[in-house]
C-alpha cells in the first residue's frame, strides 16, 4: 500500500495526456504513509532504548560479573567508560526525532491547501533515527564482543550463530586490551551493522 502510493501521481485530478484521459485520485493525500513512517519512529525508539539498557548493564560489574566497562585490566585500562554518553546521547536525539510532526502544518495558498503531513521531514527524520540506531547497534556488539572474550569458555558457550557473528566482529574490531581512540572501532562497527554481512551469517546459519 504505501510502496504504490509512493509511486503514484500525487495530482488530483491526474491528466493522462497519452491517453487523452483525466482521472481523479486520492494519492494527493499521503497521511496514511506518513503516519506509517511516524509509527516507524516510535518502534525504532523502543528498540534503541532496549540496545542502551542491554550495553549498560554489559559495563556493569553488578550485573555482568565482570570489570567495570568490560576492562581487562581495571587498574590501568578503562576500556569503555568514555563511550556511555554517545550512546546515550544518540538514543536522546532518537527520542526526540520520533515525536509525531504530521499534525503540525498551516493552510497555504490561500487557504486552498488547508491540510498538509509535513512528509518530507517525516521521512529525513525517520533516516536519521535509522541512522543513529546503527550507531547504537554498532556499540552495543563491540561490548557484547568484548564480554564474549571476557568470559572463560568454563562460563559459558557461544550458539552456533553467536559465534558466527562473534567471529566476524572480530574480524573488523579486535579485543580492546589497552585504551586506544575508540572512534575508529565506532565508525567500523557502524558500517558493520548497516552492512547486511550480520544478517547473511545469520540467515546461512
Amino acid at each position: 500500500m504505501m510502496g504504490m502510493q509512493i509511486n503514484s501521481s500525487d495530482d488530483n485530478p491526474c491528466v493522462l495526456m497519452s491517453q487523452n484521459a483525466i482521472l481523479s485520485c486520492g494519492n494527493f493525500e499521503p497521511i496514511n504513509w506518513t503516519i506509517g513512517f511516524e509509527t516507524l519512529g516510535i518502534a525504532l525508539s523502543h528498540l534503541s532504548k532496549g540496545s542502551c539498557f542491554r550495553t549498560i548493564k554489559l559495563s556493569s560489574e553488578h550485573f555482568s560479573g565482570m570489570a567495570r566497562f568490560l576492562s581487562p585490566d581495571p587498574e590501568h585500562v578503562i576500556a569503555f567508560g568514555t563511550i556511555q554518553k554517545p550512546f546515550t546521547a544518540l538514543d536522546a536525539e532518537i527520542r526526540h526525532l520520533a515525536n509525531p510532526v504530521s499534525m503540525d502544518f498551516f493552510a497555504v495558498a490561500g487557504n486552498i491547501e488547508d491540510h498538509a503531513n509535513n512528509t518530507p521531514y517525516v521521512v529525513q527524520k525517520t533516516r536519521k533515527i535509522i541512522d543513529n540506531l546503527y550507531y547504537i547497534l554498532g556499540l552495543e556488539i563491540m561490548h557484547a564482543a568484548q564480554a564474549c572474550d571476557l568470559r572463560s569458555e568454563k562460563e559459558f558457550k557461544l550458539g552456533i550463530a553467536g559465534e558466527a557473528v562473534y567471529k566476524k566482529v572480530r574480524e573488523v574490531i579486535p579485543f580492546l586490551a589497552q585504551d586506544r581512540n575508540l572512534t575508529i572501532d565506532i565508525a567500523k562497527a557502524y558500517e558493520l551493522v548497516k552492512s547486511t554481512e550480520i544478517q547473511q551469517i545469520l540467515r546461512n546459519q
